[in-house]
């Protein structure tokens, strides 16, 4: 291999991928200047920025009407069973039999209530725009 530069990519002895910055400069390379302005030019380029442009990726802070409809529902539903269930086990008007009903009902109201929660965190992320929250994948209209 000479020292000069060749095929390999072997300039000085110190091996450089000519798609890299330059040591010297700190700028992207000719080649890859090169290749970047070749990729932007292919029709598979162009397929990717029509995709990307999609309704469902430039409507990242909205969320579907279905969606904000099981979010209440889950939540509503989950707050209605803790509440009868707490009103049951709490209130020391009913026996054990229906104090033990009531702590079933408690621990059911978990099972609508926390994705419930887990929907209007993140539906609430979305509408404030907090970092990593987006529609993608959440919103069904």
């Amino acid at each position: 291999m000479s020292s000069n530069g060749d095929e390999s990519g072997e300039t000085g002895g110190v091996q450089m991928n000519p798609i890299q910055a330059s040591i010297a400069s700190g700028k992207p390379s000719p080649a890859f200047l090169e290749s970047m302005r070749r990729a932007r030019a292919s029709p598979e380029w162009q397929d990717t920025r029509i995709s990307s442009s999609h309704p469902a990726i430039l409507n990242q802070n909205e969320v579907g009407t279905k969606t904000k409809l099981a979010i209440l529902f889950f939540i509503l539903l989950g707050i209605g069973l803790f509440t009868a269930g707490g009103h049951i086990y709490w209130s020391g008007d009913y026996g054990a039999d229906q104090k033990q009903t009531g702590m079933d009902l408690l621990a059911c109201s978990s099972i609508p209530l926390v994705p419930g929660l887990y929907g209007l965190v993140k539906w609430i992320g979305v509408v404030n725009n907090w970092a990593g929250y987006t529609s993608i994948g959440f919103s069904y209209d």
